[in-house]
C-alpha cells in the first residue's frame, strides 16, 4: 500500500503501548503457535512429501517463482524463514521503542514510523497466513488421497476461508520476503528511512529527492491491501486479540490431527476416531474465523 494511503487508512491517534503489545502478541503467536505447526509437526512429514492436489501443485508453483530465498520444498521453505521473521520482528520492536513516544498523531507520523507499522502489520498477517496455509495443505493433500475430494474440502473450510487463503496468496509470499530478510538486516534499513513527517505536499517529493529505495527500502508499497486490522479499524484490540490467540492454539491443534489423519490415510489405515476429532476441531476454527471477520467488519 502506497504510504499516503497506508497513513490515511490509520486511526486518529497511535498508542505506543498498543503498538508494543501488538508486536509483542506476534511474537508469541510466531514462537508458541505458527513456528512449531511447521517445525515440530508437519516438517516431518511434507519435508520429503510429494504434493499430489491440483490446488497445491498451483500455489507451488507461484510460490517458487515469487520467493527469494528457497530451501527444499514449499514446506521446508516457509518452515527455514520463519525464525528469520521472528529474529527481525525483534529488532524491530527494539527501534518503535525507541522512536515512538506515548501518543503519536496518525496525521503526525514519519516515514520511518509508517514504515514500521506497515511491518509490523506485514508480520501478524505471515504469522496468522503461515499457519492457515498449513491447515489448507494438509487439507488439500488428504482430500486428493481420497475419492471425494470436493465434498471432503467442503466439510473441511468454510467457503470465506478458502477464498482467503486464494486471494492472499501472493500478498503471503511478498510479506514473507519482507519480514525474512537476513538477520539484521531489516532494522539496518529501517533505521535508514528519513525520519520526517509526512504531509500531502512532501509525500511525493521526499521519495524523488531521496530514493524510493531509502523511502520504502523493504518494497511494502507492493502490497495494496490491509494485512492487519489493529492499526487501521478502531477496534476493542485485546478482545480481539484474545480472539486471534484463541484461534491460533486451535489451528496447532488441527495441524498436529491432520498430520496424524494423513500419515494414516498414506498407510491405508485411515482413523475414524481422529477424522472425528478433526471434524471438531474445524468446526471451532470456522466459529473463531467467522467472529474474528464479523468484529473486523463491525469496527470498520
Amino acid at each position: 500500500m502506497k504510504i499516503d494511503k497506508f497513513v490515511k487508512s490509520l486511526v486518529p491517534m497511535l498508542e505506543k503501548d498498543e503498538i508494543l503489545g501488538e508486536i509483542i502478541k506476534i511474537k508469541a503467536e510466531l514462537e508458541k503457535e505458527t513456528i512449531p505447526a511447521y517445525s515440530r509437526v508437519a516438517l516431518p512429514l511434507l519435508k520429503s512429501w510429494k504434493f499430489k492436489s491440483e490446488q497445491m501443485e498451483i500455489k507451488i508453483g507461484s510460490f517458487n517463482s515469487l520467493i527469494n530465498k528457497k530451501s527444499g520444498n514449499i514446506i521446508n521453505t516457509i518452515d527455514s524463514l520463519l525464525p528469520e521473521v521472528l529474529r527481525n520482528l525483534i529488532d524491530v520492536e527494539h527501534l518503535a521503542e525507541q522512536v515512538f513516544t506515548p501518543t503519536t498523531a496518525a496525521s503526525g507520523l514519519t516515514f520511518m514510523k509508517a514504515q514500521l507499522l506497515q511491518y509490523v502489520e506485514f508480520s501478524g498477517f505471515v504469522a496468522r497466513y503461515a499457519r492457515r496455509f498449513l491447515i489448507y495443505t494438509f487439507v488439500m493433500e488428504t482430500a486428493s488421497a481420497q475419492d471425494d475430494a470436493e465434498l471432503n474440502v467442503a466439510d473441511a473450510m468454510a467457503p470465506a476461508d478458502y477464498d482467503w487463503i486464494d486471494q492472499n496468496f501472493v500478498n503471503f509470499v511478498t510479506a514473507l520476503n519482507v519480514c525474512a530478510g537476513t538477520d539484521g538486516d531489516v532494522k539496518k534499513k529501517m533505521e535508514a528511512i528519513p525520519d520526517i513527517q509526512i504531509t500531502e505536499d512532501n509525500v511525493h517529493t521526499v521519495p524523488e529527492t531521496v530514493g524510493m529505495n531509502r523511502v520504502d527500502p523493504l518494497k511494502m508499497g507492493f502490497v495494496s491491501v490491509v494485512l492487519n486490522p489493529f492499526f487501521h479499524f478502531g477496534m476493542r484490540i485485546a478482545e480481539m486479540q484474545v480472539r486471534r490467540y484463541n484461534a491460533a492454539r486451535e489451528e496447532l491443534k488441527l495441524v498436529q490431527l491432520q498430520k496424524l489423519n494423513l500419515e494414516k490415510i498414506s498407510q491405508g489405515k485411515p482413523d475414524a476416531s481422529v477424522q472425528k476429532q478433526i471434524m471438531y476441531a474445524e468446526e471451532r476454527i470456522k466459529r473463531l474465523n467467522a467472529d474474528i471477520t464479523r468484529m473486523e467488519q463491525k469496527y470498520a
